[in-house]
């Protein structure tokens, strides 16, 4: 456990009041750098009560988690994670409560599948693909009041930021670091923030990034999910504005009978020139279904549904964060990330998996 975060946990269970809230908290879900995320149950009069995620966050990274919160407000999309309450309790903690995923993030199931050298389902892995872009295609056309777009770039996508319900939809989580335009405060300035092995050129170079490096972020993930395979396991190092790594091995150099138009499409979501990239998320979404179309496979939720009930059985409230007896964290995933979490200075060191 990182020590940063003892002063952000307590013992279990408590309850906390903030803004006329009430909840629950009964089992820690996941922690990071920047806090920790609990399953808790709001209740109110009359013998309301709904499980939450609760995102608790101490002073210091008020403003982030308030940054998220006031995206998330304006985002209503069943691919991105929904918000319910934001506050701030009594001992000075900012609180997010946010839907509660019943599920497993995409790291997840990567890591089960990896474990058991079984490469995942055609089906199941465009799915999540899928569902992801249609998520972030749903954040990037977020528009102010006069109908402007505002430039949201997530920012962050990577398997840890994308959870899986049990019905088999794609969860997009924690725009804590997501980049805005006029309509909310941005983060303060600073250098690049996010997991270094999604991140795309422009993003390690310190240049302006856009939507299209959330494309780049995804086809990473979408790589992985195909090959099971690390896109960049070497180290990260950038100097001079420029990115210093080898691009991936084409993934029908590592599987056989590997549909070349899907690689196609991974390759161009993951081409080093942002021009040369599908320039939206929603172009992503759309050469996922005309592949899959194509191809015969099915995509959708029933894919996904299928694949997690064959790889975990029933499933609990985002298993992954928690060790067997449901008592803590038995690694460090989920909406936060801080073994792989960095924020990128003069070089950057990417963790190995």
């Amino acid at each position: 456990m990182d020590d940063r975060l003892l002063g952000t946990q307590r013992p279990l269970p408590f309850s906390l009041t903030g803004g006329g809230s009430h909840y629950e908290v009964v089992r820690l879900l996941a922690a990071g750098s920047m806090g920790t995320v609990y399953l808790a149950r709001r209740t109110g009069i009359g013998g309301f009560a709904r499980d939450v995620a609760l995102k608790l966050a101490p002073p210091r990274y008020a403003r982030t988690l308030f940054h998220e919160a006031r995206i998330l407000a304006r985002l209503g999309h069943r691919n991105v994670v929904q918000a319910y309450d934001f506050g701030r309790a009594p001992d000075g903690q900012h609180y997010l409560a946010m839907e509660l995923v019943h599920g497993r993030s995409v790291r997840a199931v990567l890591e089960h599948a990896a474990d058991r050298q079984s490469l995942l389902p055609l089906g199941a892995w465009l799915s999540i693909g899928l569902g992801a872009a249609m998520g972030l295609a749903h954040a990037h056309d977020l528009c102010d009041d006069d109908g402007e777009l505002v430039g949201l770039v997530h920012r962050d996508v990577s398997p840890s930021n994308l959870l899986l319900d049990h019905d088999g939809a794609v969860k997009v989580v924690d725009f804590g670091v997501a980049k805005l335009g006029a309509l909310l405060s941005p983060l303060p300035p600073g250098p690049a923030r996010g997991c270094a092995g999604y991140m795309a050129p422009e993003s390690l170079a310190h240049r302006d990034v856009d939507l299209r490096s959330d494309v780049f972020s995804l086809g990473v993930v979408l790589y992985e999910l195909a090959t099971l395979r690390r896109a960049f396991p070497a180290p990260v190092r950038v100097a001079g504005g420029a990115q210093l790594r080898s691009l991936p091995i084409p993934p029908t150099r590592l599987i056989a009978r590997f549909p070349a138009r899907i690689e196609e499409i991974i390759m161009t979501a993951m081409h080093p020139d942002p021009r040369a990239r599908f320039q939206t998320a929603d172009a992503l979404r759309a050469a996922i279904e005309d592949v899959a179309e194509l191809l015969g496979v099915a995509i959708g939720d029933a894919p996904i549904a299928r694949t997690m009930a064959a790889m975990f059985g029933p499933i609990r409230v985002l298993d992954d964060g928690c060790d067997d007896s449901g008592d803590g964290p038995r690694r460090i995933s989920g909406p936060f990330d801080a073994v792989e979490y960095i924020t990128i200075e003069a070089e950057v060191e990417e963790a190995a998996r």
